[in-house]
């Protein structure tokens, strides 16, 4: 696959550790668009070695979202809490 993300460092595209294991910020990645297999796999193997990964600042519908997250595999509704209703899978959360 490749050197990945935060390895060879290619546009457009980054992962950067953030400290032990808090995991990795991944910069370059929108989720608001159908995104190639290159990519996922490069943000799943990102997930995979760091267990954690951050996308800052997306601007993404719920719908959006759940369409990120099935590239993933699939996603589920928590029984303990409320999702949204155009995305059960989805629970609403602040502004950062």
């Amino acid at each position: 696959m490749g050197e990945g993300l935060g390895y060879a460092q290619l546009p457009p595209h980054r992962g950067e550790a953030i400290a032990g294991a808090l995991g990795a910020e991944i910069a370059g990645v929108d989720m608001s668009r159908e995104l190639d297999d290159e990519v996922v796999d490069e943000v799943r193997h990102a997930f995979l070695e760091h267990l954690v990964i951050f996308l800052r600042d997306q601007k993404v519908t719920p719908q959006q979202q759940v369409a990120f997250a099935k590239r993933f595999g699939k996603p589920i509704e928590y029984p303990q809490l409320k999702g949204l209703p155009e995305a059960p899978m989805i629970t609403a959360g602040g502004e950062a």
